[in-house]
């Protein structure tokens, strides 16, 4: 880890570094993920492509589009159960979950590839239904696009409620909801044991003059009795 490190060390500010192992014996080979601070880094570091390094030459490859964002899964879903949901697209390098020493309610992960291949097939589960209530995302991931997502959030078509009962089910609060609005999703946050926090996060259909009708619904419902 060390060596590889100062291997890259003159092409910018490595944020992060991961190294597996394939194979054994005379067979066996090293593949590792450098994380660099910009993509003007990622690139340069790319010169080293077809170099030595110690008495091997390396093949240096962007990762680029390996990388996917994946959210919405069942709560109780740990780092095997995604390289299970996975398994037939490709091989899959590692997982990310964020860290949960700060928010224990936040729900997603980053899933890396060996190789755009397995990324691609895998941005095909898109939108799939898991356990009948939970609509997978996988999208390519893109941290600039953070700043410029738009959306249902951006929208101001989502809607947080509290003080909800935590037996309620989605199929419950959208049912309530809808005599207020054309309802397009709801997901309720649960903790890592799948239990309810009663703060629903819900979103109506687009149409005309989003906000001001967001704010005219919450003026309305907000104090009802459920």
């Amino acid at each position: 880890m060390k060596k590889l490190r100062q291997y890259f060390r003159d092409y910018g500010h490595i944020i992060k570094l991961d190294i597996k192992t394939e194979g054994g014996g005379d067979n066996a080979r090293a593949i590792g993920l450098v994380e660099f601070q910009t993509p003007e880094e990622a690139q340069s570091a790319l010169l080293k492509d077809g170099k030595y390094f110690g008495q091997d030459i390396v093949s240096v490859r962007a990762a680029s589009g390996c990388t996917l964002f994946v959210t919405n899964y069942p709560p109780t879903a740990g780092e095997k159960y995604i390289r299970e949901l996975f398994k037939d697209c490709g091989k899959v390098f590692n997982v990310r979950f964020p860290s949960l020493k700060f928010n224990t309610k936040r729900r997603f992960c980053y899933v890396t590839f060996f190789d755009k291949e397995g990324a691609a097939a895998a941005t095909k589960l898109d939108g799939k239904l898991i356990d009948g209530k939970f609509k997978l995302q996988a999208k390519y991931s893109d941290p600039p696009a953070r700043q410029q997502r738009s959306g249902a959030q951006a929208e101001e078509r989502e809607i947080h409620v509290r003080n909800l009962h935590t037996d309620l089910t989605e199929d419950d609060v959208k049912s309530l909801f809808s005599k207020h609005g054309n309802v397009q999703d709801v997901r309720i946050q649960r903790d890592m044991a799948g239990k309810s926090h009663g703060t629903p996060l819900w979103t109506w259909r687009p149409r005309s003059r989003h906000r001001w009708q967001s704010r005219s619904w919450i003026k309305r419902a907000s104090g009802t009795v459920f």
